[in-house]
């Protein structure tokens, strides 16, 4: 129950920083720099994190556990599109409304949340075990979601052709440069200044991202929010439904705690944030309102639902 508590009020500090970056960015205190601050954390801030944490404190024994990682990403995004299919198929979800349903539960906050929610959950050298499973699993997450997520949310006939294209992205470029500098045992030749920045210029990304993912939703009206059917179902098979989809394979595997919560918790995080702003570039306005809807009611539910998931990890 500790540990649940501890969960639940990470969760909670986290989702006040997405809050504040709402109202900041609805009031325009930071509207201007948006995009700046936008590239700097997904451009700079995060990939220097991901080479501190691969540099100084990746190893063989790591890369043995990390290495088939990223298929499991791999299988969140399949088992998300063959899930969001068949109930949107189930539940008669409209034409236009299909292929955003499938997006979301697809493409999630499978980077930029678990970050700074394993960074208050852990403690010492297993906050850089479990980034670096993060890291592992969204190796090819997010490339992903700006090529194939791209395509689904704009209804692209290359989708129906089953053609895809993959997006090298600055995060992916990190984790490969990352690996191959822990290999050459770069760490001891890294100065403890040098070590200082990037742990600061890091964690500074860890937050920055959640502020920012709350301006992404700035532009989306209180009372245009609608609770539907559609929703609910959502909600339920994003949060709920796939977690548990993977929980038998878990306990079968007998894996250690963090481990088990890496997995858990990326089974059933909310929609990535990405998706609003891919729509706001490539897809159409009438879809803002269902897709705003959908993540702030995924969002708040996921209050809940993450801290259980990490306390289900921890009695298994």
């Amino acid at each position: 129950m500790e540990l649940f508590l501890k969960t639940f009020l990470a969760v909670i500090e986290i989702f006040l920083i997405t809050t504040a970056g709402y109202f900041f960015f609805k009031i325009n205190i930071f509207k201007r720099v948006y995009k700046a601050l936008l590239f700097y954390t997904i451009n700079i801030a995060i990939p220097v994190l991901i080479l501190y944490r691969l540099a100084t404190k990746f190893s063989a024994s790591l890369l043995s556990q990390s290495i088939l990682l990223p298929f499991y990403g791999l299988f969140l995004i399949l088992l998300g599109y063959f899930v969001g299919k068949k109930a949107a198929d189930v539940l008669k979800v409209k034409n236009y409304k299909m292929n955003i349903f499938i997006a979301m539960m697809m493409f999630t906050n499978c980077g930029y949340l678990p970050l700074p929610l394993f960074a208050a959950l852990f403690k010492g050298y297993n906050i850089a075990i479990a980034q670096i499973y993060v890291f592992f699993i969204t190796f090819i997450y997010i490339s992903l979601i700006w090529s194939i997520g791209v395509n689904i949310l704009r209804n692209d006939k290359k989708v129906k052709q089953g053609k895809f294209s993959f997006k090298i992205t600055m995060p992916f470029l990190a984790v490969i440069v990352g690996v191959i500098l822990a290999q050459l045992n770069i760490k001891n030749y890294i100065s403890i200044n040098v070590k200082l920045f990037m742990e600061y210029v890091g964690k500074s990304g860890e937050m920055l991202i959640m502020f920012i993912m709350g301006g992404g939703l700035s532009s989306v009206r209180i009372k245009n929010i609608k609770i539907d059917k559609t929703i609910l179902f959502l909600t339920l098979f994003r949060l709920i439904i796939l977690p548990l989809t993977i929980l038998p394979v878990i306990i079968f595997l007998k894996l250690d705690f963090i481990l088990r919560a890496v997995l858990l918790v990326e089974a059933g995080v909310p929609p990535a944030v990405n998706i609003v702003i891919i729509n706001q570039q490539y897809g159409k306005s009438k879809d803002l309102d269902f897709i705003m809807s959908s993540m702030i009611i995924n969002y708040i539910f996921a209050i809940i639902t993450i801290p259980l998931l990490i306390f289900i990890a921890q009695i298994l």
